[in-house]
């Protein structure tokens, strides 16, 4: 609720897919849980990587075609 105004139901879906796979296979995979993913201290952070990720994976993409 905190940022609904800010984000949209997708982003943070898409935030939450590239924390799982971030994680996968780590010995952090067992820390994702809504406390963590949405805690203030990190929920901004965590957002502005996906968000920097799927730019990358975007510019990247022009290469695939």
């Amino acid at each position: 609720e905190r940022h609904e105004d800010q984000y949209t139901v997708e982003q943070v879906a898409q935030m939450i897919r590239f924390m799982r796979k971030e994680r996968e296979g780590t010995q952090y995979a067992n820390t994702l849980t809504p406390n963590t993913l949405f805690s203030r201290d990190h929920f901004e952070q965590y957002m502005l990587m996906a968000q920097k990720s799927a730019q990358k994976e975007d510019d990247y993409g022009i290469y695939d075609r």
